[in-house]
């Protein structure tokens, strides 16, 4: 047998694996927050996420923190107040800085009205075991990435 045909294989999947579009956390910040009125409280977050070696667009659509979805709004502008992500594309990446934040309100559960109980069934994300999850369209196809630290934490916030 020819062990030239091997060697050629496994240069071209080595290729392919080095060349495949990549995603990484470049920085990620949050912060707590409480207050308004009683009961009321979250937690308010940055990631910034990369894509490199990438021969399309990159579309994320969702990001999931805990079972709750957070639509990506996009925006190119650094001065926008409708939407909660900024794009930078580059030569070769793509630069996601999605700002997001959660809430929970107990006065809301506390004092639901008979009947209410039933509350319309959430969609969920897959299954992931990080902070967060991005979901992505790449090249066609649905994609997820899972944020999986914190990198920066601000002092918890206090309304009164």
């Amino acid at each position: 047998m020819n062990k030239t045909i091997p060697v050629f294989l496994l240069f071209f999947s080595f290729a392919g694996v080095v060349f495949a579009q990549q995603a990484r956390l470049v920085d990620s910040y949050s912060q707590s927050w409480s207050g308004g009125i009683a009961g009321h409280r979250g937690e308010n977050f940055l990631f910034v996420i990369e894509f490199t070696r990438i021969k399309g667009d990159v579309n994320p659509d969702t990001l999931w923190i805990g079972e709750q979805p957070i639509p990506v709004l996009i925006t190119d502008s650094l001065f926008s107040d409708s939407q909660n992500t900024k794009k930078i594309k580059k030569k070769n990446s793509i630069r996601f800085e999605i700002h997001a934040g959660t809430s929970f309100d107990e006065y809301e559960y506390r004092n639901m009205p008979p009947g209410d109980e039933t509350k319309k069934e959430a969609v969920k994300p897959p299954p992931y075991k990080g902070i967060g999850l991005l979901s992505y369209t790449y090249m066609g196809k649905k994609k997820y990435y899972e944020i999986g630290k914190i990198m920066r934490r601000g002092e918890p916030l206090n309304y009164p």
